[in-house]
C-alpha cells in the first residue's frame, strides 16, 4: 500500500546534494533510511535514479539537517 501524502520530485541535483551530505556526515544510505523512517529500498532507488519521487522527502531532509522541501 503506497504511503499517503505529497509526493515530492527528485532530480540529479538533489541526488548529488544528498550524496555529498552523506559524505560530509560520514554516513551511508542505510543510515539515512533508518533515521528518516524511509524504507532502505526506496532510498536506494531514489539515489540510483530508479525512482524520481517520494513522500518521504520531509523526513529525509530532516535527517540530513535540511529545511523541509517546499510543497
Amino acid at each position: 500500500m503506497p504511503r499517503e501524502g505529497i509526493s515530492y520530485h527528485v532530480d540529479d541535483l538533489w541526488r548529488a546534494r544528498v550524496t555529498d551530505r552523506l559524505g560530509e556526515l560520514k554516513k551511508r544510505a542505510s543510515w539515512l533510511a533508518d533515521q528518516s523512517g524511509c524504507p532502505r529500498s526506496m532510498v536506494s532507488e531514489l539515489l540510483s535514479k530508479k525512482r524520481d519521487s517520494s513522500t518521504y522527502l520531509p523526513e529525509i531532509h530532516k535527517a540530513l539537517g535540511w529545511e523541509p522541501p517546499l510543497g
